[in-house]
């Protein structure tokens, strides 16, 4: 249960950078025109995009476009129009040549000619703003475990001018239409979403996974195979491993290879549920093996850090169940140690996704109560705690620790900043 008072002070949660493929890429973002906050927008995916190894530059000079040597990628947000030829030119030859291109929404208003072509489409016009559904659309790498989602934006009409694969889709008038699609140009790669409004839309956490995946896709990063998942700690409690296990095996892109446990009985189990995976008994052993990716920590709290220490030692991404460690000197060493070896160290919500938690934070998002400036949270029950280690803070860091985690992460959700 949460109580929340409105009137939002400065908090913000810190973030790590990635960077994919080891270097940071280097993209050019056109701006411009009347219609749209384009500045504030490029600066919000400016700043998502930096965490994910993309360095953007930012213009509204399109002689940019002229020269693009030294770039991996354009992202055009602005209303085009009329391209000089220069400009034409260069950015065409840019794509054919293997640059990546993402257009966002009113990067389709533009003239015929080779700009045209090169997108795919050209703007024909759009509805109010209103609240629509984004439904994905075939099995394409830039949408595989993205969610349908709903979005408040302009519903834009395509005519396309150049074949392309539909990859998000919406209906408008019992009649579908694409929202978003990507395409070959010579040797380069196409994204293009029709979404982008405002800086409502570009806040939005799946149109930012859509924009990421684009730029991905358009810059020549590719899906290498399955991430292979070994799952530490088996029990039989709430039967955790083995919810870890079925979500993974429902995930495309995912599979179980691996499972860890000290207790014979439950491998035992695990062998039954888990026929295809390699059982282990030494989390250090399973770190060592070359058909483990990434390291799921499902043991009693006060033993995460050892473990996922072990896993990262071994080369292996890490993710553990909440809460991450019991101390805050334990976080810095599995953080110092994940840095170091360059490989993810992450923390596993699952209650992100509770309807409850999900409609407050649209409540507040929408700007329906305020700012948030109170929020209280309770969790009870009159049932005896019984003896087991979630009772024993030694154990699991007491109740703060084990489901005051899930209030901490949704507060931190609800009003991101700084504690």
């Amino acid at each position: 249960m949460m109580y929340i008072l409105s009137r939002r002070e400065g908090l913000r949660r810190s973030t790590t950078e990635q960077k994919v493929g080891g270097k940071m890429k280097k993209a050019l973002m056109l701006l411009g025109g009347q219609y749209h906050p384009f500045r504030a927008c490029g600066e919000v995916l400016r700043e998502h995009l930096r965490k994910r190894g993309v360095e953007v530059e930012l213009t509204e000079d399109r002689k940019a476009l002229r020269k693009l040597e030294g770039y991996d990628l354009v992202i055009v947000y602005a209303e085009v129009g009329k391209l000089t030829p220069q400009q034409e030119k260069g950015l065409c030859r840019f794509v054919e040549s293997g640059g990546g291109f993402v257009g966002v929404h009113c990067a389709s208003v533009a003239e015929e000619g080779r700009y045209a072509e090169l997108l795919g489409s050209r703007f024909a016009g759009h509805g109010p703003v209103t609240q629509l559904q984004v439904r994905l659309v075939g099995d394409h790498e830039v949408t595989r475990r993205v969610l349908d989602f709903w979005v408040t934006d302009e519903f834009y009409f395509l005519e396309p001018k150049a074949d392309f694969q539909t990859v998000a889709e919406g209906t408008w008038q019992f009649r579908n239409h694409p929202l978003a699609y990507v395409r070959q140009y010579g040797r380069g790669r196409v994204f293009y979403i029709a979404l982008g409004h405002d800086e409502g839309v570009f806040g939005n956490p799946w149109f930012q996974k859509l924009v990421w995946r684009g730029v991905r896709w358009a810059t020549g990063e590719e899906e290498k195979g399955p991430v292979r998942i070994g799952i530490v700690g088996y029990g039989g409690t709430f039967n955790m491993g083995k919810c870890h296990a079925d979500i993974v095996k429902r995930t495309p892109g995912l599979e179980v290879t691996a499972v860890c446990d000290v207790d014979q009985e439950r491998l035992k189990v695990a062998k039954e549920e888990q026929p295809r995976a390699k059982l282990y008994r030494n989390v250090r052993d399973m770190a060592r093996d070359d058909k483990v990716d990434l390291g799921v920590v499902v043991t009693p709290h006060n033993t995460h850090a050892e473990v996922a220490l072990a896993l990262i030692e071994g080369g292996k991404h890490v993710i553990c169940e909440k809460p991450f460690t019991v101390t805050v000197r334990e976080a810095t060493q599995v953080i110092e140690a994940a840095r170091k070896q360059g490989v993810m160290a992450s923390v596993f919500h699952n209650r992100r996704w509770d309807g409850d938690f999900l409609t407050i934070k649209k409540v507040i998002a929408d700007g329906l109560i305020g700012e948030v400036f109170h929020i209280e949270g309770y969790s009870g029950g009159y049932s005896h705690p019984r003896h087991w280690w979630r009772s024993h803070k030694p154990i699991s860091g007491g109740a703060i620790y084990d489901w005051g985690a899930h209030f901490v992460d949704w507060i931190l959700n609800l009003v991101p900043g700084r504690m």
